[in-house]
C-alpha cells in the first residue's frame, strides 16, 4: 500500500511538472517535425532533389531564405491539423521512468532512489514510423522529460506522501479482532480520532482523590506507612483539595487531573522530609482541611505564584 501511495505521489508531481513545461516542449517537438518534413539548409547549392517535400511544393532550387519561407508554411499547416495524418518516421528513445524502489520491509531503495532506474532505459532508441498526430505526442513525452529534474519529483513526491498521503483500510475488523490493541502503535496513532472533553468539576476531583485503586491519597499512605508514619485525611481535607484544584484550574491552565499532583506534591512535600528525622516512626499525621487552608490558600490566591509552584 506504501508503494502505491508513493507511486501516485510521484504520477501527481510529475504531472505538475509536466504542465509547467509543457509549452516549451511543444515548440520543440514542432521544430523535430518541421526538421523532418523540411530539413534545414546545409550550406549553399542545396536543391529541391535532397527534399522530397521541397520539390512538392516549389519544384525549384532553394536557399536558406526559400527554406525558412517553406518551413514557415509547413508550420501552419502543422498548427492548423492538416498535416496530421501524414506519418514520419522519428527516432524514440525508451520513455523514463520515475521509480520508487522498495527494498525489505518497506524501505527504500537506495540505488532506485539515486534514480539508476531510469537512466540506462533512456540511452535505448529506435525508430518508429507514426502520423503525424501520434508522433506529436509521442515526443511531446519525450520532450517534457528532458526538461523535469527527475530527482527533484522524487524528492517532492516522497514529501506529498509522507504529509499528505492517507491509505484507506477496508475491513478493519479482520485486523483488529478484539480491539484496537491489537494494532501496533504507528498505526493507531494514525487514526485521525478527534473528541472533545468536559473539564473536569469539583467532584471529579473529589471522586479521584477517593475511589481509584491507586489514588494519590492513597499512594501517599503507602509512601508514609514504608517509614511507619500513618497518614489519615479527613472527608473536609479532601473536599478542601478537590476544590482547590479545581479553582487553580479554572484561573491559571487547566491541566485536567494532573493538577492534583501539584498540590498534594506542595501540600505533603515538608512532612516527606522531616521522615524519619523529625517526625518518628508509629507517629500519625492527619491532614484537615484547616491544614490544606494554611498550606494551599495564600498560594492559590498570589497568581503569579500559582502560576509556577501549582
Amino acid at each position: 500500500m506504501v508503494r502505491d501511495l508513493v507511486e501516485q505521489s510521484v504520477h501527481l508531481v510529475r504531472e505538475i511538472k509536466n504542465e509547467t513545461v509543457k509549452a516549451k516542449a511543444a515548440e520543440a517537438v514542432e521544430e523535430i517535425i518541421l526538421d523532418i518534413l523540411i530539413p534545414p539548409v546545409k550550406g549553399m547549392g542545396f536543391t529541391s532533389a535532397n527534399s522530397p517535400i521541397l520539390e512538392e511544393t516549389t519544384g525549384v532550387a532553394s536557399d536558406s531564405e526559400l527554406n525558412e519561407r517553406t518551413r514557415d508554411r509547413f508550420r501552419e499547416k502543422l498548427r492548423n491539423g492538416d498535416l496530421d495524418d501524414r506519418k514520419i518516421e522519428i527516432n524514440v528513445k525508451a520513455s523514463p521512468t520515475v521509480g520508487v524502489g522498495m527494498i525489505g520491509n518497506g524501505m527504500m531503495d537506495d540505488a532506485s532512489m539515486a534514480g539508476h532506474d531510469f537512466r540506462d532505459d533512456a540511452q535505448k532508441v529506435k525508430k518508429r514510423k507514426l502520423t503525424i498526430s501520434d508522433a506529436r505526442k509521442v515526443l511531446l513525452e519525450e520532450e517534457m522529460s528532458k526538461l523535469i529534474d527527475f530527482d527533484e519529483v522524487k524528492e517532492e513526491a516522497i514529501k506529498l506522501a509522507e504529509n499528505n498521503g492517507i491509505i484507506f483500510i477496508d475491513e478493519i475488523d479482520k485486523i483488529a479482532s478484539k480491539s484496537s490493541k491489537d494494532l501496533i502503535p504507528e498505526l493507531q496513532g494514525r487514526f485521525p480520532i478527534r473528541v472533545e472533553l468536559q473539564s473536569l468539576t469539583q467532584e471529579d476531583f473529589s471522586r479521584i482523590l477517593r475511589e481509584p485503586k491507586n489514588a494519590l491519597t492513597k499512594q501517599y499512605q503507602a509512601l508514609f506507612e514504608a517509614e511507619e508514619v500513618y497518614l489519615d485525611f479527613t472527608d473536609e481535607a479532601i473536599e478542601e483539595i478537590a476544590r482547590l484544584a479545581f479553582l487553580i484550574n479554572q484561573e491559571v491552565e487547566n491541566i485536567g487531573a494532573r493538577r492534583l499532583h501539584t498540590v498534594m506534591s506542595h501540600l505533603l512535600n515538608d512532612f516527606l522530609f522531616e521522615v524519619p528525622d523529625v517526625i518518628q516512626a508509629n507517629s500519625k499525621i492527619r491532614v484537615t482541611k484547616e491544614m490544606v487552608e494554611e498550606r494551599l490558600l495564600s498560594l492559590v490566591k498570589n497568581r503569579d505564584l500559582s502560576q509556577y509552584i501549582l
